[in-house]
């Protein structure tokens, strides 16, 4: 199933950028490929910051920029760190910092293209 909010995405199962594996966690278009933590949930202990990995595949050329918004109360944007050193085109490691826990929506745009999912932050309770 695609979470919620993942706009112009490919079921699961079909195909998947650069012939990866985990087919169930990766969601993309024509242009844009990001794999999603289980389940759309980014948990972290209280004591870690509130972030996680993201690997992306731009299928087309350009950098990748990454912003997000919450979208079940007021908080400061998401921060979304795209690496340095990819190149242009094909894969791109990237992190993003959630300013609080809540419902997430997080768009990743290459050429003037995009790609927008929804994610959980929420912290373990102990």
């Amino acid at each position: 199933m695609v979470p919620q909010g993942v706009m112009d995405a490919i079921e699961p199962g079909q195909s998947t950028p650069l012939g990866q594996h985990d087919f169930d966690y990766w969601y993309g278009n024509d242009a844009l490929w990001v794999e999603l933590p289980p389940r759309s949930e980014v948990v972290k202990p209280p004591t870690e910051e509130l972030s996680e990995k993201f690997p992306w595949v731009r299928l087309i050329s350009g950098y990748l920029s990454i912003e997000g918004m919450r979208l079940d109360s007021p908080a400061p944007p998401s921060q979304g760190q795209a690496s340095n050193g990819y190149g242009r085109i094909g894969f791109q490691a990237s992190g993003i910092s959630f300013p609080a826990p809540g419902c997430w929506e997080i768009t990743g745009k290459v050429a003037g293209r995009g790609l927008r999912f929804e994610v959980e932050a929420r912290r373990t309770s102990s």
